[in-house]
């Protein structure tokens, strides 16, 4: 297992786009992760944007970036 699955939990490409459907960017971190884990995200992955060290996400490029998702 990878250690992105190991901290973020398994899915698949383009679950990112279902985890943050009805995302308004940009957004902040808490509303992001709420968003996410009600649209079924892994907690993991939840707690990747929790513990970013930005406030705000501009898009969903920066996400990845800054999570490393």
């Amino acid at each position: 297992m990878d250690r992105l699955n190991e901290t973020a939990g398994s899915f698949k490409p383009g679950e990112l786009r279902k985890f943050t459907e009805g995302v308004s960017w940009p957004i902040g971190k808490d509303d992001l992760a709420a968003i996410m884990k009600q649209n079924g995200a892994p907690d993991g992955l939840v707690a990747k944007v929790q513990e970013a060290d930005i406030d705000q996400f501009q898009d969903q490029n920066e996400l990845m970036s800054k999570t490393g998702i």
